[in-house]
């Protein structure tokens, strides 16, 4: 990597610090557990999610150098830095390595230890998946959604906040909605060149997945919707409104929906994310209407 300027923009894309906004889910269980206000609790779930980005990076550095030689095949995984030939094979492994002794380093030295057996966990699981469950149809979109779901258990161990059983399920549903958005954009790109990207995309079809996301997303909302009319929940946010917030989740999986089907874009659900003003203002809106109901 030549160039200090380039090698920072370089490394940037190889860690990709853009994906470091899915470690959000980590502050969940003390958002929804009504307790993102207690500096207590809020402390620990900070370094819960700077290290979680440190432990994502190196997987994500992993992953490349599994997948290097198959990502010069694809038409948008082919200019990540590793596929590209702007890092070599060795410099990937380093910093794969500096990334993983700080995450686990930095657990043991702040006494998260709770901490360190998820991530641990999530080490071998991704491992597991890279080196053989990715090539399982259907098993490997639900291990991605299982990712999501550990970023949740990573922000309640470090608080001791108990994750409900309503945020672990539409936690888990969105992440397989997304899960199923990539696997549809393989399919797509594998169509367009006539080449087999993936293992796993021979046992899809556009059709099933198609169809595969319109249950997952009418099964998120309706998980939503119950989620918002529980007696339980209800009480405890202390509010008979939240239902409201159902709207902004509605337009969330419609627009989301609509992006994968009809626009084909559904290849990096944190892309759309950053770039997407509809998805924007939803997810704000719904963010506003349930601080207003939770907070205020």
């Amino acid at each position: 990597m030549k160039g200090n300027k380039q090698s920072l923009i370089t490394l940037a894309r190889l860690i990709r610090c853009s994906q470091w906004i899915k470690n959000i889910f980590v502050f969940f269980p003390l958002f929804f557990g009504h307790k993102i206000l207690d500096l207590e609790l809020l402390k620990p779930c900070v370094w819960a999610v700077l290290l979680f980005c440190l432990l994502s990076s190196a997987v994500y550095c992993f992953n490349d150098i599994c997948d290097w030689k198959t990502d010069r095949l694809h038409p948008v995984k082919r200019y990540r830095p590793l596929a590209a030939g702007e890092v070599s094979l060795s410099e990937t492994i380093v910093v794969m390595v500096v990334f993983l002794f700080l995450a686990l380093g930095g657990c043991v030295a702040l006494g998260l230890y709770k901490l360190l057996y998820v991530f641990i966990a999530y080490v071998v699981l991704n491992v597991l998946y890279s080196s053989w469950l990715k090539r399982i149809a259907i098993v490997d979109v639900l291990v991605l959604a299982l990712f999501y779901v550990m970023r949740l258990i990573a922000g309640s161990v470090v608080t001791g906040v108990e994750n409900s059983q309503w945020i672990i399920l539409m936690t888990f549903l969105l992440a397989l909605l997304l899960g199923l958005g990539k696997r549809r954009d393989d399919m797509v790109k594998c169509n367009e060149t006539n080449t087999v990207l993936r293992q796993s995309t021979t046992s899809y079809s556009l059709s099933f997945v198609n169809v595969s996301m319109g249950i997952v997303g009418s099964v998120t909302i309706v998980c939503y919707i119950m989620y918002t009319v529980s007696e339980e929940v209800m009480a405890h946010v202390g509010s008979h409104y939240l239902y409201v917030t159902s709207l902004f989740v509605l337009a969330s999986v419609l627009r989301y929906l609509q992006l994968a089907i009809c626009n084909g874009e559904s290849g990096s659900p944190t892309r759309l994310m950053w770039r997407d003003h509809f998805l924007q203002i939803c997810v704000v809106c719904w963010f506003g209407c349930f601080i207003l109901l939770l907070y205020l």
